[in-house]
């Protein structure tokens, strides 16, 4: 029995199989950092080198003409894609710089470092790194070195820049590169009835009219909720717009916040919006990404193994179509219908007894 299976391609539902890295740093006798490259990632789209076209002399072509050089997709979503990437690592005493460099090699992502010079605050290329990750993304991993080589005066983190790259260093400096988003809050506005002054039913009352029936209703009227004047109205949405105002300050980056004293964001309300002027960084604890990369997971059962995707199809394709064998269980066969000439059943007659 055969079946029509639909094969996808594309960067989410080849990334959603999973790649699993183990990748070392090791140490030489002159304490330099030996990087290993990676093998090719199948999962990373790329364009394809088509060598250049031309006729070849008499005497035959000299040499191959130059490829197309590879160009690997940059976009937000590709970076984050390939920070993905599951990584062993053992790190002792290593140099930043070094470290940046080895997931940048590992991964194939671009990394915008705000590295510190003469005029400005950064990231110290001398800082000194030493922890151990087992089997985690690159992107956890890079969040733990930039958390080592942060101190009490200045936190590091990271955000992605209009064209894709994944920038990191200190939040002052990340501030510079701000945005503009507006952030609807009309749902929260809403104001939900209680319906506290639903009527009553009186059943005794019903009971002594006897049995001629009246005229008495069995509902008795509770108490009328009392409308809001508009002067109470307009206070009382105030009140919950500066709640959730309040709310968002408070758990989003508190010292960054204007507001609060710091240089990162700000914030304001117009007609039933939040307009948020911050850098990335913020923005992605508001809101979020749209396109993060969705998770997978992988099962083995009697030696074969399973992969489940939980994954967007807006970026795959349809390689085509293939036809492959499948055991099922064939309908039909078995005993008929109960009673007087069920359906279904088999044509052979019955033993008899």
């Amino acid at each position: 029995m055969a079946s029509n299976r639909l094969v996808l391609g594309g960067t989410s539902a080849r990334l959603a199989c999973g790649v699993v890295l183990a990748a070392g740093l090791a140490m030489p006798a002159l304490g330099q950092l030996r990087l290993t490259p990676p093998s090719p990632d199948p999962a990373i789209p790329v364009a394809q080198a088509t060598p250049a076209s031309g006729a070849g002399s008499a005497a035959g072509r000299a040499g191959a003409e130059a490829a197309t050089p590879v160009v690997a997709e940059t976009t937000p979503r590709a970076t984050l894609n390939r920070m993905t990437r599951k990584v062993t690592i053992e790190l002792t005493d290593q140099r930043l710089e070094d470290v940046i460099k080895f997931v940048v090699d590992v991964t194939g992502a671009e990394i915008e470092p705000l590295w510190r010079t003469d005029n400005s605050e950064g990231l110290d290329k001398e800082a000194r790194i030493t922890l151990s990750a087992r089997n985690v993304s690159a992107l956890t991993l890079l969040e733990r070195v930039l958390e080592k080589s942060q101190n009490e005066f200045s936190q590091n983190t990271w955000q992605m820049t209009e064209y894709g790259a994944l920038q990191i260093g200190p939040k002052d400096q990340l501030n510079k590169y701000k945005r503009t988003e507006l952030y609807s809050i009309h749902d929260l506005l809403i104001d939900l009835p209680s319906f506290t002054d639903a009527p009553l039913i009186d059943l005794q009352s019903v009971l002594q009219q006897g049995e001629g029936g009246g005229g008495q209703s069995p509902f008795t009227q509770n108490n009328q909720q009392q409308a809001l004047t508009p002067d109470e109205a307009r206070e009382q949405r105030q009140r919950k717009i500066d709640e959730i105002q309040e709310l968002l300050t408070s758990l989003v980056e508190t010292e960054q916040w204007q507001e609060n004293g710091g240089e990162g964001g700000t914030i304001r309300y117009f007609q039933g919006t939040f307009i948020v002027n911050a850098p990335d960084y913020m923005h992605r604890q508001i809101g979020g990404y749209p396109w993060w990369p969705a998770s997978h997971s992988t099962t083995t059962a009697k030696g074969r193994r399973y992969v489940s995707m939980n994954m967007t199809t807006e970026t795959s394709t349809i390689d085509g179509f293939a036809r492959e064998e499948v055991s099922a269980v064939v309908p039909g066969g078995g005993g008929g219908g109960g009673g007087g000439g069920g359906g279904g059943g088999s044509d052979k007659p019955a033993d008899k007894k």
